[in-house]
Order: C-alpha cells, then sequence, then structure tokens
C-alpha cells in the first residue's frame, strides 16, 4: 500500500516544538533563497524537466521501449554524500543569518535560534522520515515532488499529512531519465538539488504549521500566495496537478 508524507510531516514539526526556534526564523527564509545563484540553477534544472513531463503528457509519444529503458538508467538518483549533507546546511545556516543581518534582525537570540535549528538536523530527520514511507530520499524526482506536493497542498489548504506523491515521483523519474542536462550532473550536484528543494518543501510547510496552529489567517494567506510562487518557479502551477490512483500527478 503506498503511504502519504505523514511521517515528513511530523518530523518536520521539530521546527516547531523546538522552544528556541521562532517564527522570525522561519518567515526569513523565502527571500534567501531566490538570491543564491546555485539555488537559482537548481530551480531552472527541474523547470525545465517539468516542462518536459508537460509537453509529453500533451503529446503522448513515449514509445514502450523509451520507457522501459527508464527503469535501468536511475539518472535521477545519486549516492548520498554526509559532506555534501554538511556543505549544503551550512550554506542555507550563512544565508539565513546573512538575510537576517540585511533586515538588521541578527543578534544573540536569532543566533541561538539558528543555533537551534542546525541541532535539529531537519534535513537528516525529514530523510529518515520519507525512507520510512517508501520514498527514496537519493533522487532528485523525490526531492522535487517532495516540494511539490507541499506547495500545491499549502496553495489549496489541504491536509499535508494526507498528501501521497508516489505518482508524483514516478512521472518525474520517467523524464528526468531522458533529460540531458540530468544526466550530465554529478552525484554531487545532485544532491544539492535535492537538498534544496527538501529544505524550500520543510521550511514551507514548518511556515504553514506555526500560522495554523496560531489560527493566523492572514499569515496563511501569505504562504499561500509564496506557495503559488515556489510551484510557479519550479515551472508548473496548481490547475496542472490532479489526484491520481497513486497520488498526486502532473496531468
Amino acid at each position: 500500500m503506498k503511504r502519504t508524507l505523514l511521517a515528513a510531516f511530523f518530523s518536520t514539526s521539530i521546527l516547531l516544538t523546538t522552544p528556541q526556534v521562532q517564527a522570525q526564523i522561519l518567515y526569513d527564509w523565502s527571500d534567501t533563497f531566490w538570491i543564491d545563484k546555485t539555488v537559482n540553477e537548481n530551480i531552472e534544472r527541474n523547470k525545465k524537466a517539468l516542462q518536459k513531463l508537460k509537453s509529453e503528457n500533451s503529446h503522448s509519444t513515449s514509445s514502450e521501449s523509451a520507457k522501459q529503458a527508464t527503469t535501468t538508467q536511475n539518472v535521477h538518483k545519486y549516492k548520498h554524500s554526509d559532506s555534501t549533507t554538511h556543505e549544503v546546511n551550512e550554506a542555507m545556516f550563512a544565508a539565513l543569518a546573512q538575510q537576517l543581518k540585511n533586515k538588521g534582525s541578527y543578534n544573540d537570540q536569532s543566533e541561538q535560534q539558528l543555533t537551534a535549528l542546525k541541532n535539529a538536523n531537519l534535513i537528516k530527520q525529514v530523510r529518515q522520515a520519507l525512507e520510512s514511507e517508501g520514498y527514496d530520499t537519493t533522487s532528485i524526482a523525490t526531492a522535487t515532488a517532495y516540494a511539490i506536493t507541499i506547495s500545491y497542498g499549502i496553495a489549496n489548504n489541504l491536509d499535508l499529512s494526507q498528501l501521497k506523491a508516489h505518482g508524483l515521483v514516478h512521472q518525474l523519474q520517467e523524464v528526468m531519465e531522458e533529460d540531458s542536462t540530468m544526466q550530465s550532473l554529478s552525484n554531487t550536484d545532485k544532491q544539492k538539488m535535492a537538498e534544496t528543494l527538501y529544505w524550500i518543501g520543510s521550511l514551507e510547510m514548518a511556515m504553514y504549521m506555526e500560522a495554523q496552529k496560531n489560527g493566523d489567517s492572514q499569515a496563511l494567506g501569505i504562504i499561500a500566495n509564496d506557495a503559488r510562487s515556489i510551484l510557479s518557479m519550479l515551472g508548473v502551477s496548481g490547475d496542472q496537478i490532479t489526484q491520481g490512483s497513486n497520488g498526486l500527478e502532473i496531468r
């Protein structure tokens, strides 16, 4: 039985239950992501793959032999490296700290909050939770589906714990196998791309949960707009996503 993103949903709540981590850190993340050159490159690569997926769905020209080939190439996969995770995390915390400094909000308290977030080892927990739900976390397809599913759920004010993404993961795996850009990426490139998307989805989810917990309708509206922007940056809109027999899919 295909399972939901439930485990990842609850693992991410560590951001909200760690007493030292407050809303300021969460709400300052979004501006940071889009000013970083590497992140923009990662988003563009995913956007191209999604555009190709939409085009193929429109014309339905894939042959059976091509579909069979996608099961053996595994272009979407990468070999995980702890040192790369450390590099991505350090870059993320440095960007968050710089964003706080730019806004004049960096002080002893915010530094402690960032330290608490770092000690929570968020991405490792998200990966473990996703693996327990049957998702392959050493796949760019899984990470992309993770960010899309969370953004779609938030944009439509859905219960994230009920959303499945196995169908979307499978679609993305197939189209990435035939994408020349994906084929040229190194293991490190792929992992950086994937873990950037895990960060995007996780922090986005944490803000959504925080706003829901506080009953803050204004914040929920802002977060929903941000979620739609993230979908657009990834090259997909909410009306292109549908509920299939195996979870969310792009039609």
